[in-house]
């Protein structure tokens, strides 16, 4: 083959293979559509949008606020029943929607989704919610929880988010007025003991072989109760009660106090009785020697639970009720000396 007849035909070669490109090489103009991919980071123009309902970004601890999350396609026209799912840092409860603790809803007409979130503890978390998977659409949006976590707050149980990772450790409050131990002081007994030993059975005489009468020290019973008093000021102690299950019934005896003071950041220890002896109440009933308080009751041997609430103020006026349980032991101890 000559120079010439070789330089022919790559010619001929190169203008055919400009042919194909240009009528199958482009499809920019064919009739085959490959989709939109919708995202939020402006590739396709879509747009996921997560606002409060006052268009700010703080939600207090222990509060709720409305929220949506909008979904729009390139032209701004709503993305209309697409399902989006939301999730969020520990910090931030997912309240509405929620089923088995996962939060999802479709859009409506206007392409927005509803809800409401709760703050748990202060700090700043993340919210996160996407679109349907094949949409790509994916926002988020950090909020400030403001606000200390108030007394007894413990959340909201089965609410969704959560699961992001994040968040922070909160150090729980201590409690303000607290009841840290109950013990007993007995007649002829211990002065200070947690299960008290009461007895319920007086010795006339403790030594027969004399002619003197040794009669069993014997008499009222007392309880204790240490009360903390966490706040900064002052408080007033109303009334104690104690309600003693006896296993075939209750008794119950409530005492007023006076109102009883109780500096701040301090303790005291009050003391009350609970059994005593009463010649008129043992004319009754002669087989038993003791009797509750505030009762006709006669005190039987055995192992109870007591339980003590104590009601109060602070200087602001707010009442508090605090209870303890306690274990006592009754039954006919000798105290003899």
């Amino acid at each position: 083959m000559n120079k010439k007849s070789m330089y022919l035909k790559i010619v001929l070669g190169l203008a055919f293979l400009s042919l194909v490109v240009a009528c199958g090489g482009d499809k920019t103009g064919s009739t085959t559509d490959n989709g939109v991919t919708y995202v939020s980071d402006g590739a396709s123009g879509s747009k996921l949008v997560i606002e409060l309902e006052d268009g700010g970004i703080e939600i207090p601890v222990a509060a709720r606020v409305n929220f949506k999350v909008t979904a729009t396609d390139p032209q701004g026209a709503p993305l209309v029943n697409i399902r989006l799912f939301c999730e969020s840092e520990h910090g931030i409860a997912i309240l509405e929607p929620s089923k088995a603790g996962v939060a999802f809803e479709h859009t409506g007409s206007v392409g927005a989704m509803s809800g409401v979130l709760g703050g748990l503890s202060p700090g700043s978390f993340l919210l996160e919610c996407r679109g349907p998977q094949g949409f790509n659409l994916v926002t988020r949006k950090s909020f400030k929880v403001v606000g200390e976590i108030p007394q007894g707050f413990t959340g909201w149980p089965g609410a969704a988010g959560g699961n992001l990772g994040g968040g922070v450790f909160t150090d729980p409050l201590p409690e303000q007025v607290v009841l840290t131990q109950v013990t007993y002081i007995t007649t002829g007994g211990d002065s200070d003991s947690r299960s008290g030993f009461i007895d319920n059975d007086l010795i006339i005489d403790c030594d027969t072989s004399t002619p003197k009468l040794d009669v069993e020290p014997f008499g009222p019973d007392q309880y204790s109760i240490k009360i903390e008093n966490n706040f900064d000021q002052r408080i007033s102690i109303s009334s104690v009660e104690y309600v003693i299950d006896l296993r075939v019934g209750t008794v119950s005896a409530l005492r007023e106090t006076g109102g009883l003071v109780i500096e701040g950041n301090s303790s005291v220890d009050l003391t009350g009785v609970f059994t005593d002896t009463d010649n008129d109440i043992e004319a009754i009933n002669p087989l038993f020697d003791k009797f509750f308080v505030g009762s006709t009751t006669p005190t039987p041997s055995g192992t109870f639970n007591m339980v003590f609430t104590v009601r109060g103020e602070t200087v602001t006026g707010e009442s508090f009720e605090e209870t303890i349980s306690s274990t006592v032991v009754i039954g006919p101890f000798n105290y003899c000396s």
